[in-house]
């Protein structure tokens, strides 16, 4: 029986001496691959994810009262406990109150009047809808709270009553009853759409001066995760009819997106994948091939080891050692250019260093490409370790 150590020592020998690079490579860029999906994957599908978000606003649901459409039916409005437990729920970052808009009021312009519509939204309205601010500020807190005579203007409003954006801050919007509220904002966004010609006020300051509904109709919601929306939908459901009376709310989202989006991040996952289990199998291939054509290569060289006393589990062993030490120099170079690759996405992506993940996809990385080493070599090896002393002598 050839000592252990010994056995190392020739099959490293002999993994440097065929210089098998390119299925170490193939092996190096599967586990590169599959770590920095292990890694950063959960990442980089968020920050697309938010990509996406922007464009659709996937993430974002309207719970509506929607008693209108049924007439007869009493109108429903949504109380203060509601919008706070809804908030609470797993999967909400944000949830704002919204008071449907008016009628069009007019707006003087020369000789010219511009109907403007006045929607109530709160402090939270800008960032659900990934709105921009292009000049002045949005609301905060305390200006739906003290029921400020404020108002913030779609782009499109801004340049149509004011001139500029600029032009508009500061100026004043007539909201009735002879009463006016100073622009402070005026905002953007590709959410905004048709929106963007309207005035928006403090959703309290819309109630107090009875300009619209005489209470909140519509929430919107902002998802956490964009994959748990039609979940969150069906939750926020739920909650609203323990906690009031409505027969007609309904918790709408952009569904249509939403199923193209997650068709798009599935192929693209498989794709992926299919693209590491290729390199996987071309690397196993080629360490399958590698030791049969080694073992064809040095059949009198076992020949003649046998006939000095070496047994078919030492045969064995050696070549199984070669295929392994290929598949494993392949993950360890693997792991180098991924943990190198994981470095330059965390810097870009700004998120934290993911330690935990790192060591559970290193150290799963290893065993993966051990294993394929071992699948790939054990039955070259088992041919080797069969063979016939004499035949092999014989070999030429």
């Amino acid at each position: 029986m050839t000592e252990f150590g010994d056995l190392v020592a020739v099959s490293w020998r002999q993994m440097v001496r065929t210089r098998p690079w390119g299925v170490v490579l193939s092996i190096a860029f599967g586990i590169a691959a599959f770590l920095i999906l292990g890694v950063l994957g959960q990442e980089i599908r968020k920050k697309l994810g938010e990509d996406f978000l922007l464009m659709g606003g996937v993430n974002v649901l309207r719970v509506v009262m929607e008693d209108d459409r049924h007439p007869g039916t009493p109108p429903h409005y949504f109380g203060e406990n509601t919008l706070q437990e809804i908030r609470k729920l797993d999967n909400v970052v944000m949830a704002g109150a919204n008071v449907r808009y008016s009628a069009p009021y007019y707006q003087a312009i020369g000789k010219d009047n511009l109907p403007v519509h006045l929607v109530g939204v709160d402090e939270f309205f800008v960032p659900i809808y990934y709105l921009d601010v292009e000049a002045g500020r949005p609301f905060n807190h305390e200006d739906v709270e003290k029921k400020r005579r404020i108002c913030m203007l779609g782009h499109q409003a801004a340049v149509e009553l004011f001139g500029s954006p600029e032009g508009a801050i500061g100026k004043y919007v007539n909201m009735g009853k002879n009463d006016v509220a100073e622009v402070v904002g005026v905002l953007n966004g590709v959410m905004l759409a048709s929106w963007t010609s309207y005035a928006f006020l403090p959703y309290t300051t819309i109630l107090e001066r009875g300009i619209s509904e005489p209470a909140m109709d519509r929430l919107f919601v902002l998802a956490r995760n964009w994959e748990n929306v039609p979940e969150l939908a069906e939750n926020i459901l739920k909650k609203v009819h323990e906690l009031q009376e409505a027969p007609y709310v309904n918790v709408a989202y952009q569904k249509e997106q939403f199923k193209r989006i997650d068709a798009t991040f599935f192929w693209l996952a498989t794709l992926l994948w299919l693209a590491i289990g290729m390199s996987f199998l071309l690397g196993a291939f080629g360490i399958w091939s590698g030791t049969f054509s080694s073992v064809r290569s040095r059949t009198h060289e076992i020949g003649l080891k046998k006939a000095m006393g070496a047994t078919n589990m030492d045969i064995m062993a050696q070549f199984l050692l070669e295929a392994l030490f290929k598949a494993v120099a392949g993950g360890l170079l693997g792991l180098v250019i991924g943990i190198i690759v994981i470095m330059v996405g965390i810097h870009y992506l700004g998120c934290p260093f993911p330690m935990r993940e790192i060591i559970l996809c290193s150290v799963g990385s290893v065993l993966f490409s051990a294993i394929l080493g071992i699948a790939g070599g054990i039955y070259p090896a088992m041919r080797a370790s069969r063979m016939d002393v004499v035949d092999s002598l014989r070999f030429e």
